[in-house]
């Protein structure tokens, strides 16, 4: 896969041609539908997320499944990191139509950071909006090893192998490569010698240097436990969103 994922967005048109044909071929029914304009009323919940456009770009067969494509585009009060409790309450009506999706994000100039979301759900599942969603944040100063491994490994499938399934199995796996690994040992070494802890000051030496480490890990692991439970879809993402949290504490400030 020669697509360079770290980047600013290069344009749906660059999407299409340089990623999705290579990948899926050209047996794609092209839309660009305006789902504002083709549905009015999905326009107080994307203004609310800071949506300028959504998009229905393209459809994409897959043995008997059919993968959309969507393109939302984003002005610049959206939070492309954070703000994803909004912007999935304002697309979550779409997934009524579809098992799969691939949706991408991006800013109205497309600079900046931009998003990938890889959207299934279970034909079980078919009556309800509950779906699996995989996200990777990318730009120029993102890594883009894991996204470019996963998009590699699916070109490398046979026509045939290219299934919905297919595409949910290159994209859960979890990012916690080598590289991850490192960040962390490097952080940690790095808080050892910088970082100090509420009462630290009364040991001394060894002691002083053992009660860091042992409140390091400590933050480590539950940061990390939190993390894993947050992934799982075991805690309400609306914890994780700064604007929905902080516009919470000023509503029960009020």
């Amino acid at each position: 896969m020669n697509f360079n994922f770290q980047q600013d967005f290069p344009g749906i048109e660059s999407i299409t041609n340089d990623l999705l044909i290579p990948l899926l071929g050209k047996n794609s029914k092209i839309k660009n539908e305006d789902i504002l304009k083709s549905h009015p009323d999905k326009i107080k919940d994307a203004q609310a997320a800071n949506i300028e456009s959504i998009y229905h770009v393209g459809e994409y067969d897959l043995g008997i499944d059919t993968l959309y494509v969507f393109e939302v585009v984003l002005n610049e009060k959206a939070r492309i990191d954070y703000s994803r409790v909004n912007i999935q309450r304002a697309i979550r009506s779409l997934l009524l139509k579809f098992t799969a999706a691939l949706i991408f994000f991006h800013y109205e100039d497309n600079k900046g950071d931009w998003r990938i979301s890889y959207l299934y759900k279970d034909k079980s599942l078919s009556e309800t909006t509950s779906a699996k969603r995989y996200t990777y944040i990318l730009g120029k100063d993102k890594p883009s090893r894991t996204i470019s491994e996963r998009f590699s490994l699916l070109e490398k499938k046979e026509k045939t192998e290219k299934t919905v399934e297919s595409f949910l199995e290159a994209f859960s796996v979890e990012v916690l490569t080598k590289q991850f690994y490192k960040e962390l040992s490097d952080w940690y070494f790095w808080a050892l010698k910088h970082v100090k802890f509420p009462e630290e000051s009364k040991y001394i030496d060894d002691k002083n240097h053992e009660y860091r480490a042992k409140n390091l890990i400590r933050l480590l692991t539950r940061l990390l436990f939190i993390w894993f439970i947050k992934e799982k879809d075991l805690m309400p993402e609306e914890l994780f969103d700064f604007g929905y949290l902080k516009l919470s504490k000023v509503i029960s400030f009020l």
